[in-house]
């Protein structure tokens, strides 16, 4: 009898703590996401070629990573949205806005489309931690589209880089 009140009662310290640990884990995670969103988002990022693509490889490594428990139709319909987020993205990610400080490029990319897909992430991750029986396929759908815009905003970045470097050793030429 005491055995199993003993073992009771560890059960539900581990259990709390447990769940405070995961409480804690997914605050920590949501603070520091969206504080380096903002930041990144208000003053801009500078551009190189590793910020440019390593964030997008992220971006779907932890698309793929919450998808886990995703139906088949899911999964299709994810992949499409994915494609689908590429392509809006060649047509809406022209805002993209190149600057210089202290003669280093820097870029701001428009706030949506870093705002879509954290806050697509923070509910598929607050749903898988909190409501693992729920069924986050509609946010899934969302984060991968929200992924294809941040790939095909990258090559948007890339693109318009390239231009503004044509025209600057153009510039220079005739200088």
């Amino acid at each position: 009898m005491q055995l199993e009140s003993l073992y009771q009662f560890l059960y539900s310290v581990v259990m709390s703590y447990l769940v405070s640990l995961k409480y804690v884990s997914f605050l920590l995670i949501s603070v520091i996401l969206v504080f380096r969103k903002i930041i990144r988002t208000v003053k801009g990022g500078r551009f190189r070629r590793y910020s440019i693509f390593i964030p997008p490889i992220l971006y779907i490594l932890f698309s793929i990573a919450v998808s886990y428990g995703t139906s088949l139709l899911g999964i299709v319909l994810s992949l499409i949205a994915f494609v689908f987020g590429i392509y809006i993205s060649f047509h809406t990610t022209r805002s993209i806005v190149f600057f210089s400080k202290n003669n280093i490029l820097y870029y701001m990319r428009p706030g949506w489309v870093v705002a879509i897909w954290s806050l697509a992430f923070l509910t598929r991750l607050a749903l898988i931690l909190f409501f693992p029986g729920f069924n986050g396929d509609l946010f899934t759908v969302l984060l991968f589209f929200a992924s294809g815009l941040i790939i095909g905003e990258s090559f948007w970045i890339v693109r318009k880089n390239r231009e503004i470097l044509s025209t600057v050793r153009i510039t220079k030429i005739h200088l």
